[in-house]
């Protein structure tokens, strides 16, 4: 679940695509939590566990139900509106989501991320919020611009000429913890140290 910024929607839903969910869950092994998605979503993510916008993820511990370090997919939300928290600050959603992925796997509750990235203006949000920037890690450079799916599984189309959306940016998947990045050559070139 994540926002169609690009499109100038305000809405925050849109759904990865199987062809990269499915490289994605062989690098995993399997995925165990998805902590910001929702029914829709899950169609093709199939994780063991989720959080939707009602459990709110940026609440819940990542690991599994029981209590075992968990293998996380993350494709956080980015509305235009982005996230405000209790004082009426904004901040952009992903770098909140990225903070709390780290946190996580700092507490030992997650073993290996897959954290999608919208595109690389979300590289300049973390650095002006002097977020650890995920370029100090492994990223998943995706060899085509991410496009998208709507609730009803179609692609997300310009309104006006009917083409395929998609970011002007190229997609990027920081990887955090052990990921078999061999089973992610499919889609995507490494960059970065372990």
């Amino acid at each position: 679940m994540t926002a169609l910024a690009y499109l100038g929607s305000s809405s925050s839903e849109r759904y990865t695509k199987p062809k990269i969910l499915e490289p994605v869950r062989q690098a995993l092994g399997e995925i165990d939590l998805d902590p910001c998605s929702s029914e829709i979503a899950q169609r093709h993510v199939r994780a063991e566990s989720w959080f939707n916008s009602e459990i709110n993820g940026l609440r819940q511990d990542w690991c599994r139900e029981n209590r075992k370090p968990a293998r996380v997919w993350c494709n956080p939300p980015s509305s235009r509106a982005g996230f405000v928290d209790a004082d009426g600050m904004r901040h952009h959603e992903p770098c909140i989501w990225w903070m709390k992925l780290l946190a996580e796997v700092g507490a030992g509750r997650v073993v290996g991320a897959c954290f999608m990235i919208f595109n690389a203006e979300t590289f300049r949000h973390m650095a002006q919020y002097k977020v650890p920037h995920p370029a100090d890690g492994r990223l998943l450079w995706l060899y085509d611009r991410p496009s998208y799916l709507t609730e009803t599984g179609d692609e997300i189309r310009d309104e006006k000429t009917g083409k395929k959306q998609s970011p002007t940016h190229i997609g990027v998947i920081a990887i955090v913890g052990r990921v078999d990045t061999h089973k992610l050559e499919s889609i995507g070139r490494m960059t970065g140290r372990a």
